[in-house]
Formats: C-alpha cells, sequence, structure tokens
C-alpha cells in the first residue's frame, strides 16, 4: 500500500497532481508535444478509482474492468 501521508497531506497531494497536470497541458499547448497523460491513462484513472470506492464500501476485492483499446 501507498501512503501519501494520510489524511493531513491529501489536500497537498491533490494540489500537486493538478498542478503538474496543467503544467504538461500548458506545455502541450505552448511548445506542442504529447501529454504524459491522455485519454486512454484517464479512463484507466476513473476506472481504477471507481473499483476502489466500491471496494471500500463493499469490503471485497473487485476487478478493474479493461477499457477500450483505442485512445
Amino acid at each position: 500500500m501507498v501512503d501519501l501521508g494520510g489524511e493531513a497531506r491529501k489536500q497537498h497531494v491533490y494540489a500537486e497532481s493538478v498542478r503538474a497536470a496543467i503544467t504538461d497541458l500548458l506545455r502541450c499547448a505552448t511548445g506542442g508535444g504529447t501529454p504524459v497523460a491522455d485519454a486512454r491513462s484517464g479512463r484507466t484513472a476513473v476506472a481504477v478509482a471507481e473499483a476502489a470506492t466500491r471496494s471500500a464500501e463493499t469490503g471485497r476485492t473487485l476487478p478493474v474492468p479493461a477499457g477500450p483499446t483505442g485512445a
């Protein structure tokens, strides 16, 4: 399990992840290039978060559904 510092650090960790995403988006918009996180990785992140939420609610281990193969 990954420990990001508990509840006290949650807001900081979230803010840093948003900052990194915005910085990457601006880099791509101003200089071209491909974002580090694309649509496929976004879908995967949402699927993992939804499965984790359902798992926490039910107390069961749940599979993460496979997404489409195209981005």
